[in-house]
């Protein structure tokens, strides 16, 4: 599947299950009625109760398509199974295990992986979750197989490399310099900056202007 393909699947806004085809809720089974009120997930579409989707995520957490009637709301929605398996994505990103992130994604056919964490206070996306954990291979499968843009930036302006920077993973920087995810250009932080030096060097691919930024930061820090 090329990236195209990608995003405009990962942009596809869920299927709304029609009221007339939903009697009852998809998680409890309980049957909607006048004091049972039907709702809908904005991240799957399915019809549930209110004890169902007790969650509510901001708009940023989804892509635009999904929210696009629900521009004067600043969250949303969701149902217990979406904010579950968020969480335990979110976990196994962390933790750098690609097997149980590719199967909880796999298995729940509503992971987002273009968007921030719903729960992250610097909105982070996959790709930096997974630079932070080091795992080359969860970001090999993320943007490689799964097309996920690197050129996203958290709330503070971290970028992936800036993530695994942070870290020391050098490998991962180095992987990411390598296949052309993220530049030096990416960091501004000077010990990052240095970082992303070495990795650089490790993969043969230095970046012409990266000795007068360097000296720019240094004289920066000096001042």
């Amino acid at each position: 599947r090329s990236s195209a393909e990608a995003l405009a699947l990962a942009e596809l806004p869920p299927v709304w299950v029609p009221d007339s085809s939903a009697a009852e809720c998809v998680i409890c089974d309980a049957v909607f009625a006048y004091l049972k009120r039907r709702h809908h997930c904005r991240n799957c579409g399915a019809a549930i109760c209110d004890a169902c989707s007790p969650a509510r995520w901001p708009l940023w957490a989804l892509p635009t398509s999904y929210t696009a009637d629900t521009r004067f709301r600043d969250r949303v929605r969701v149902c217990l199974s979406c904010d579950d398996d968020a969480k335990n994505f979110q976990e196994a990103v962390l933790a750098g295990d690609a097997n149980q992130a590719e199967a909880i994604y796999n298995r729940s056919g509503n992971v987002n992986l273009r968007t921030p964490f719903p729960y992250h206070e610097d909105r982070a996306c996959p790709v930096h979750l997974a630079s932070q954990s080091g795992s080359i291979e969860l970001l090999q499968w993320l943007i490689v197989t799964k097309h996920c843009p690197t050129i996203s930036r958290t709330v503070r302006g971290d970028t992936a490399l800036s993530f695994a920077a942070a870290c020391m993973h050098v490998d991962a920087m180095s992987w990411l310099v390598r296949v052309g995810a993220s530049t030096v250009r990416d960091i501004s932080d000077r010990e990052l900056l240095l970082g992303a030096l070495h990795a650089a060097l490790d993969a043969h691919q230095l970046d012409p202007d990266l000795e007068r930024r360097i000296l720019a930061v240094n004289h920066a820090a000096e001042a």
